[in-house]
């Protein structure tokens, strides 16, 4: 088995209407990753009430420090038909490479005339115009801003099968689960 759980000794927000059971704790990683998931079982724990598959389960990452960086990982379970074969599946996370190209032209005026004191063109209420006092303005061509990204977009792709090796070595994995009670 690849992952190990410790649960929670401080439980959250119960469920008022009685029909979930609420668990959380630590999701421990070692051996290897298996393809499609690893299994994430909740059975053999004195911890649970209900013997039924989780309704739900929340997996994200805690740095352990507020100077470490989480591995940024997509975590999704994949609910199994009991309590002891839901899976992990996790998600590494996509890069982005290349650039971002930005051009401009400058405002350009034909004809200005009028007093030289004053500034022909100006903008009023986000659009340029000529401003008191300048005549005959001709041609006024506002700047052309161009941004263009150039590169190839990121993609998630399911973590590589093999050892967890230091994957996640500077954060803790946590999970929150709800199981139906009665059941």
């Amino acid at each position: 088995m690849a992952t190990a759980l410790t649960f929670d000794n401080l439980q959250g927000v119960p469920d008022v209407t009685d029909r979930e059971e609420f668990i959380s704790g630590v999701i421990t990683f070692s051996g290897n990753y298996a393809t499609g998931g690893d299994t994430l079982s909740f059975s053999g724990t004195n911890k649970i009430q209900s013997r039924s598959a989780p309704n739900r389960v929340e997996i994200y990452e805690e740095p352990l420090a507020a100077s470490q960086t989480a591995t940024g990982s997509i975590f999704i379970f994949a609910k199994g038909t009991t309590q002891a074969n839901g899976k992990i599946q996790i998600f590494a996370p996509g890069t982005s490479t290349g650039t971002v190209t930005s051009t401009s032209t400058a405002p350009t005026i034909t004809t200005a005339s009028g007093n030289p004191a004053t500034a022909p063109v100006g903008v009023i209420t986000g659009a340029l115009a000529q401003t008191a006092g300048a005549t005959g303005i001709t041609g006024v061509q506002a700047p052309i801003i161009t941004s263009t990204f150039a590169g190839a977009a990121g993609s998630t792709a399911q973590f590589a099968s093999g050892a967890y090796g230091s994957a996640f070595a500077t954060t803790t994995v946590k999970f929150r689960a709800w199981f139906p009670l009665g059941q």
